[in-house]
């Protein structure tokens, strides 16, 4: 049971990160306070779950904590790479354009 909550954490707090990451790029203080905020609680949680328990002498947690972090980081990855993809290279377009203007 703990190697599951540890799991779950794991990849709740990687999903929270690229929320947070996004919400300040967006300057959007609300949507980054309340991830910030979710996000310091997941990563309390997590740490007194698997520090204890490897203190303990349970030294399994710290793969199940591993690969909770990159399953989170691969899940943002997915999710979210498609999505703001188009936006990325939209803004670069339109950056590359606008200095091409300058140039001219």
């Amino acid at each position: 049971m703990l190697f599951i909550i540890v799991f779950v954490l794991q990849v709740l707090f990687n999903i929270f990160k690229v929320f947070e990451i996004k919400y300040a790029y967006e300057n959007n203080l609300k949507g980054l306070l309340i991830t910030g905020g979710i996000l310091s609680i997941i990563n309390i949680l997590g740490i007194y779950f698997s520090v204890g328990s490897l203190l303990s002498g349970n030294w399994k947690v710290v793969i199940v904590f591993v690969l909770g972090s990159l399953t989170g980081k691969y899940l943002s990855y997915v999710l979210n790479t498609e999505k703001y993809r188009a936006k990325v290279y939209e803004l670069l377009n339109t950056k590359q354009n606008e200095s091409e203007k300058i140039t001219n």
